[in-house]
């Protein structure tokens, strides 16, 4: 038996995170694997949904998203029907809505009204895919620390990499995951370049871990959404349920782009320049930080992730600043595109 805990907004080491507050009392597995890695690749196989072999199921989401001030929240729902032959998601914002289907093979969309928060697709791929890659933590270091959350203790697993630093990696500057201690279940993920996650009143739905509630944090403190899980069921699908009708067009729309930073250069609606930290000044550590960067459909960034620096401040540094930073949407094909890019960071003492 584990005990849970609900998490609450309370900054991590002057960061992110978060803190966890209690809420019930449900079945889970608290199996301990043999080291860090296994136990996170654990932790999101038993998170996910989005896994071949589940039957057909049904999910439906109220969200609430807010501004980069955590202001003027828009309300919207985001429903999907998932089975191995298929999928279809509608997004619904106020006068938008959106309508990706998945026949197998290919893609497919229509939309009406404006564009759907880009915030929209990282809401439910939180749901789907909360966890790393196997690729992500096969090719990263694991490193495990047990982190206090107000009065809660939970162990985080930071996916670290090889950048030169003069001192302990500050949890969070690679994309770190929390679970409870000695269990592999989910219950936060963070990251100084995309939004912490908090993940409560957690119930099991065809041997998977889902949240019932999410809370989206962008930032020190900026609460950017709220989500809470209406419907998780099974269903019945028909003959033709992901058969596209004759609104629905080929899309890329679940694809991405790559594009060189040189490029992306001139989209740049705000830039905000960093802070030359003063440890690496009274250190004189000067040089280029580079950075991994996922730029929404709208235009603001998704995520970033350290791929080289000259020092840890400087990178933590980087990325508080570009976080901040917004673009006018990348087009392909007439449509807004998610882009995959890279993004410098000079620091010149001079």
């Amino acid at each position: 038996m584990c005990t849970f805990t609900r998490v609450s907004h309370s900054a991590i080491r002057g960061a992110l995170l978060a803190a966890i507050i209690f809420v019930g009392t449900l079945l889970c597995r608290t199996l301990t694997a043999e080291s860090p890695r296994d136990r996170l690749l654990a932790a999101a196989t038993s998170s996910s949904l989005d896994a071949p072999g589940l039957k057909p199921w049904h999910l439906k989401l109220n969200v609430t998203l807010y501004d980069d001030d955590g202001k003027n929240p828009i309300s919207g729902t985001i429903e999907r029907w998932n089975a191995d032959n298929g999928n279809r998601t509608v997004f619904a914002f106020g006068d938008a809505t959106r309508t990706v289907l998945n026949d197998g093979d290919n893609h497919y969309a229509s939309h009406t009204g404006p564009e759907v928060p880009a915030l929209a697709d990282g809401v439910l791929e939180e749901i789907l895919s909360p966890g790393p890659s196997d690729h992500d933590v096969q090719t990263s270091t694991p490193d495990l620390q047990t982190e206090s959350f107000g009065k809660v203790k939970l162990d985080c697993i930071m996916l670290s990499q090889p950048i030169h630093h003069n001192a302990p990696f500050s949890i969070g500057l690679f994309p770190t995951y929390c679970m409870d201690p000695g269990g592999q279940l989910l219950r936060a993920s963070f990251n100084f370049g995309s939004y912490t996650v908090l993940r409560n009143d957690i119930t099991e739905f065809q041997a998977r871990f889902i949240p019932h509630t999410l809370y989206f944090i962008e930032g020190q403190r900026t609460h950017v959404a709220d989500v809470k899980v209406e419907t998780l069921e099974l269903f019945t699908p028909k003959p033709d349920e992901f058969t596209p009708g004759p609104e629905m067009k080929p899309s890329t729309l679940h694809s991405w782009v790559q594009v060189p930073g040189g490029v992306l250069a001139g989209h740049i609606l705000k830039k905000v320049q960093p802070i030359y930290p003063a440890s690496a000044r009274q250190a004189h550590i000067s040089g280029t930080v580079v950075l991994h960067a996922i730029i929404g459909r709208d235009g603001h960034i998704r995520y970033l992730r350290p791929v080289s620096a000259p020092d840890t401040d400087l990178a933590l540094a980087s990325i508080a600043a570009v976080r901040q930073w917004t673009y006018s949407p990348y087009l392909l094909n007439g449509e807004p595109t998610e882009v995959d890019t890279t993004i410098t960071v000079n620091f010149n003492l001079n």
